[in-house]
């Protein structure tokens, strides 16, 4: 038996150690003095590098006042 492209598969997780992970996101108005690091710790994103790749971001020097960025939150159940 081997995989094919496109095949599905069903992959069996012991309900003790099952974590339901969701990912939302919520959008962020920019403010003078921000940076994508003031940004990522005010709501505990993992990195500014998440940030970035969300938004399409390449030079975090390049953020405006009033840029509204997209800030992904991952809640578990």
């Amino acid at each position: 038996d081997q995989l094919k492209a496109g095949q599905r598969l069903k992959i069996w997780v012991p309900q003790s150690t099952a974590v339901t992970a969701r990912e939302k996101y919520f959008y962020y108005t920019v403010r003078k003095g921000d940076t994508l690091y003031t940004i990522a710790e005010k709501f505990k994103c993992d990195s500014i590098n998440d940030i970035k790749l969300v938004n399409n971001i390449t030079d975090e020097k390049m953020l405006k006042v009033g840029q509204v960025l997209k800030i992904r939150v991952t809640a578990t159940e």
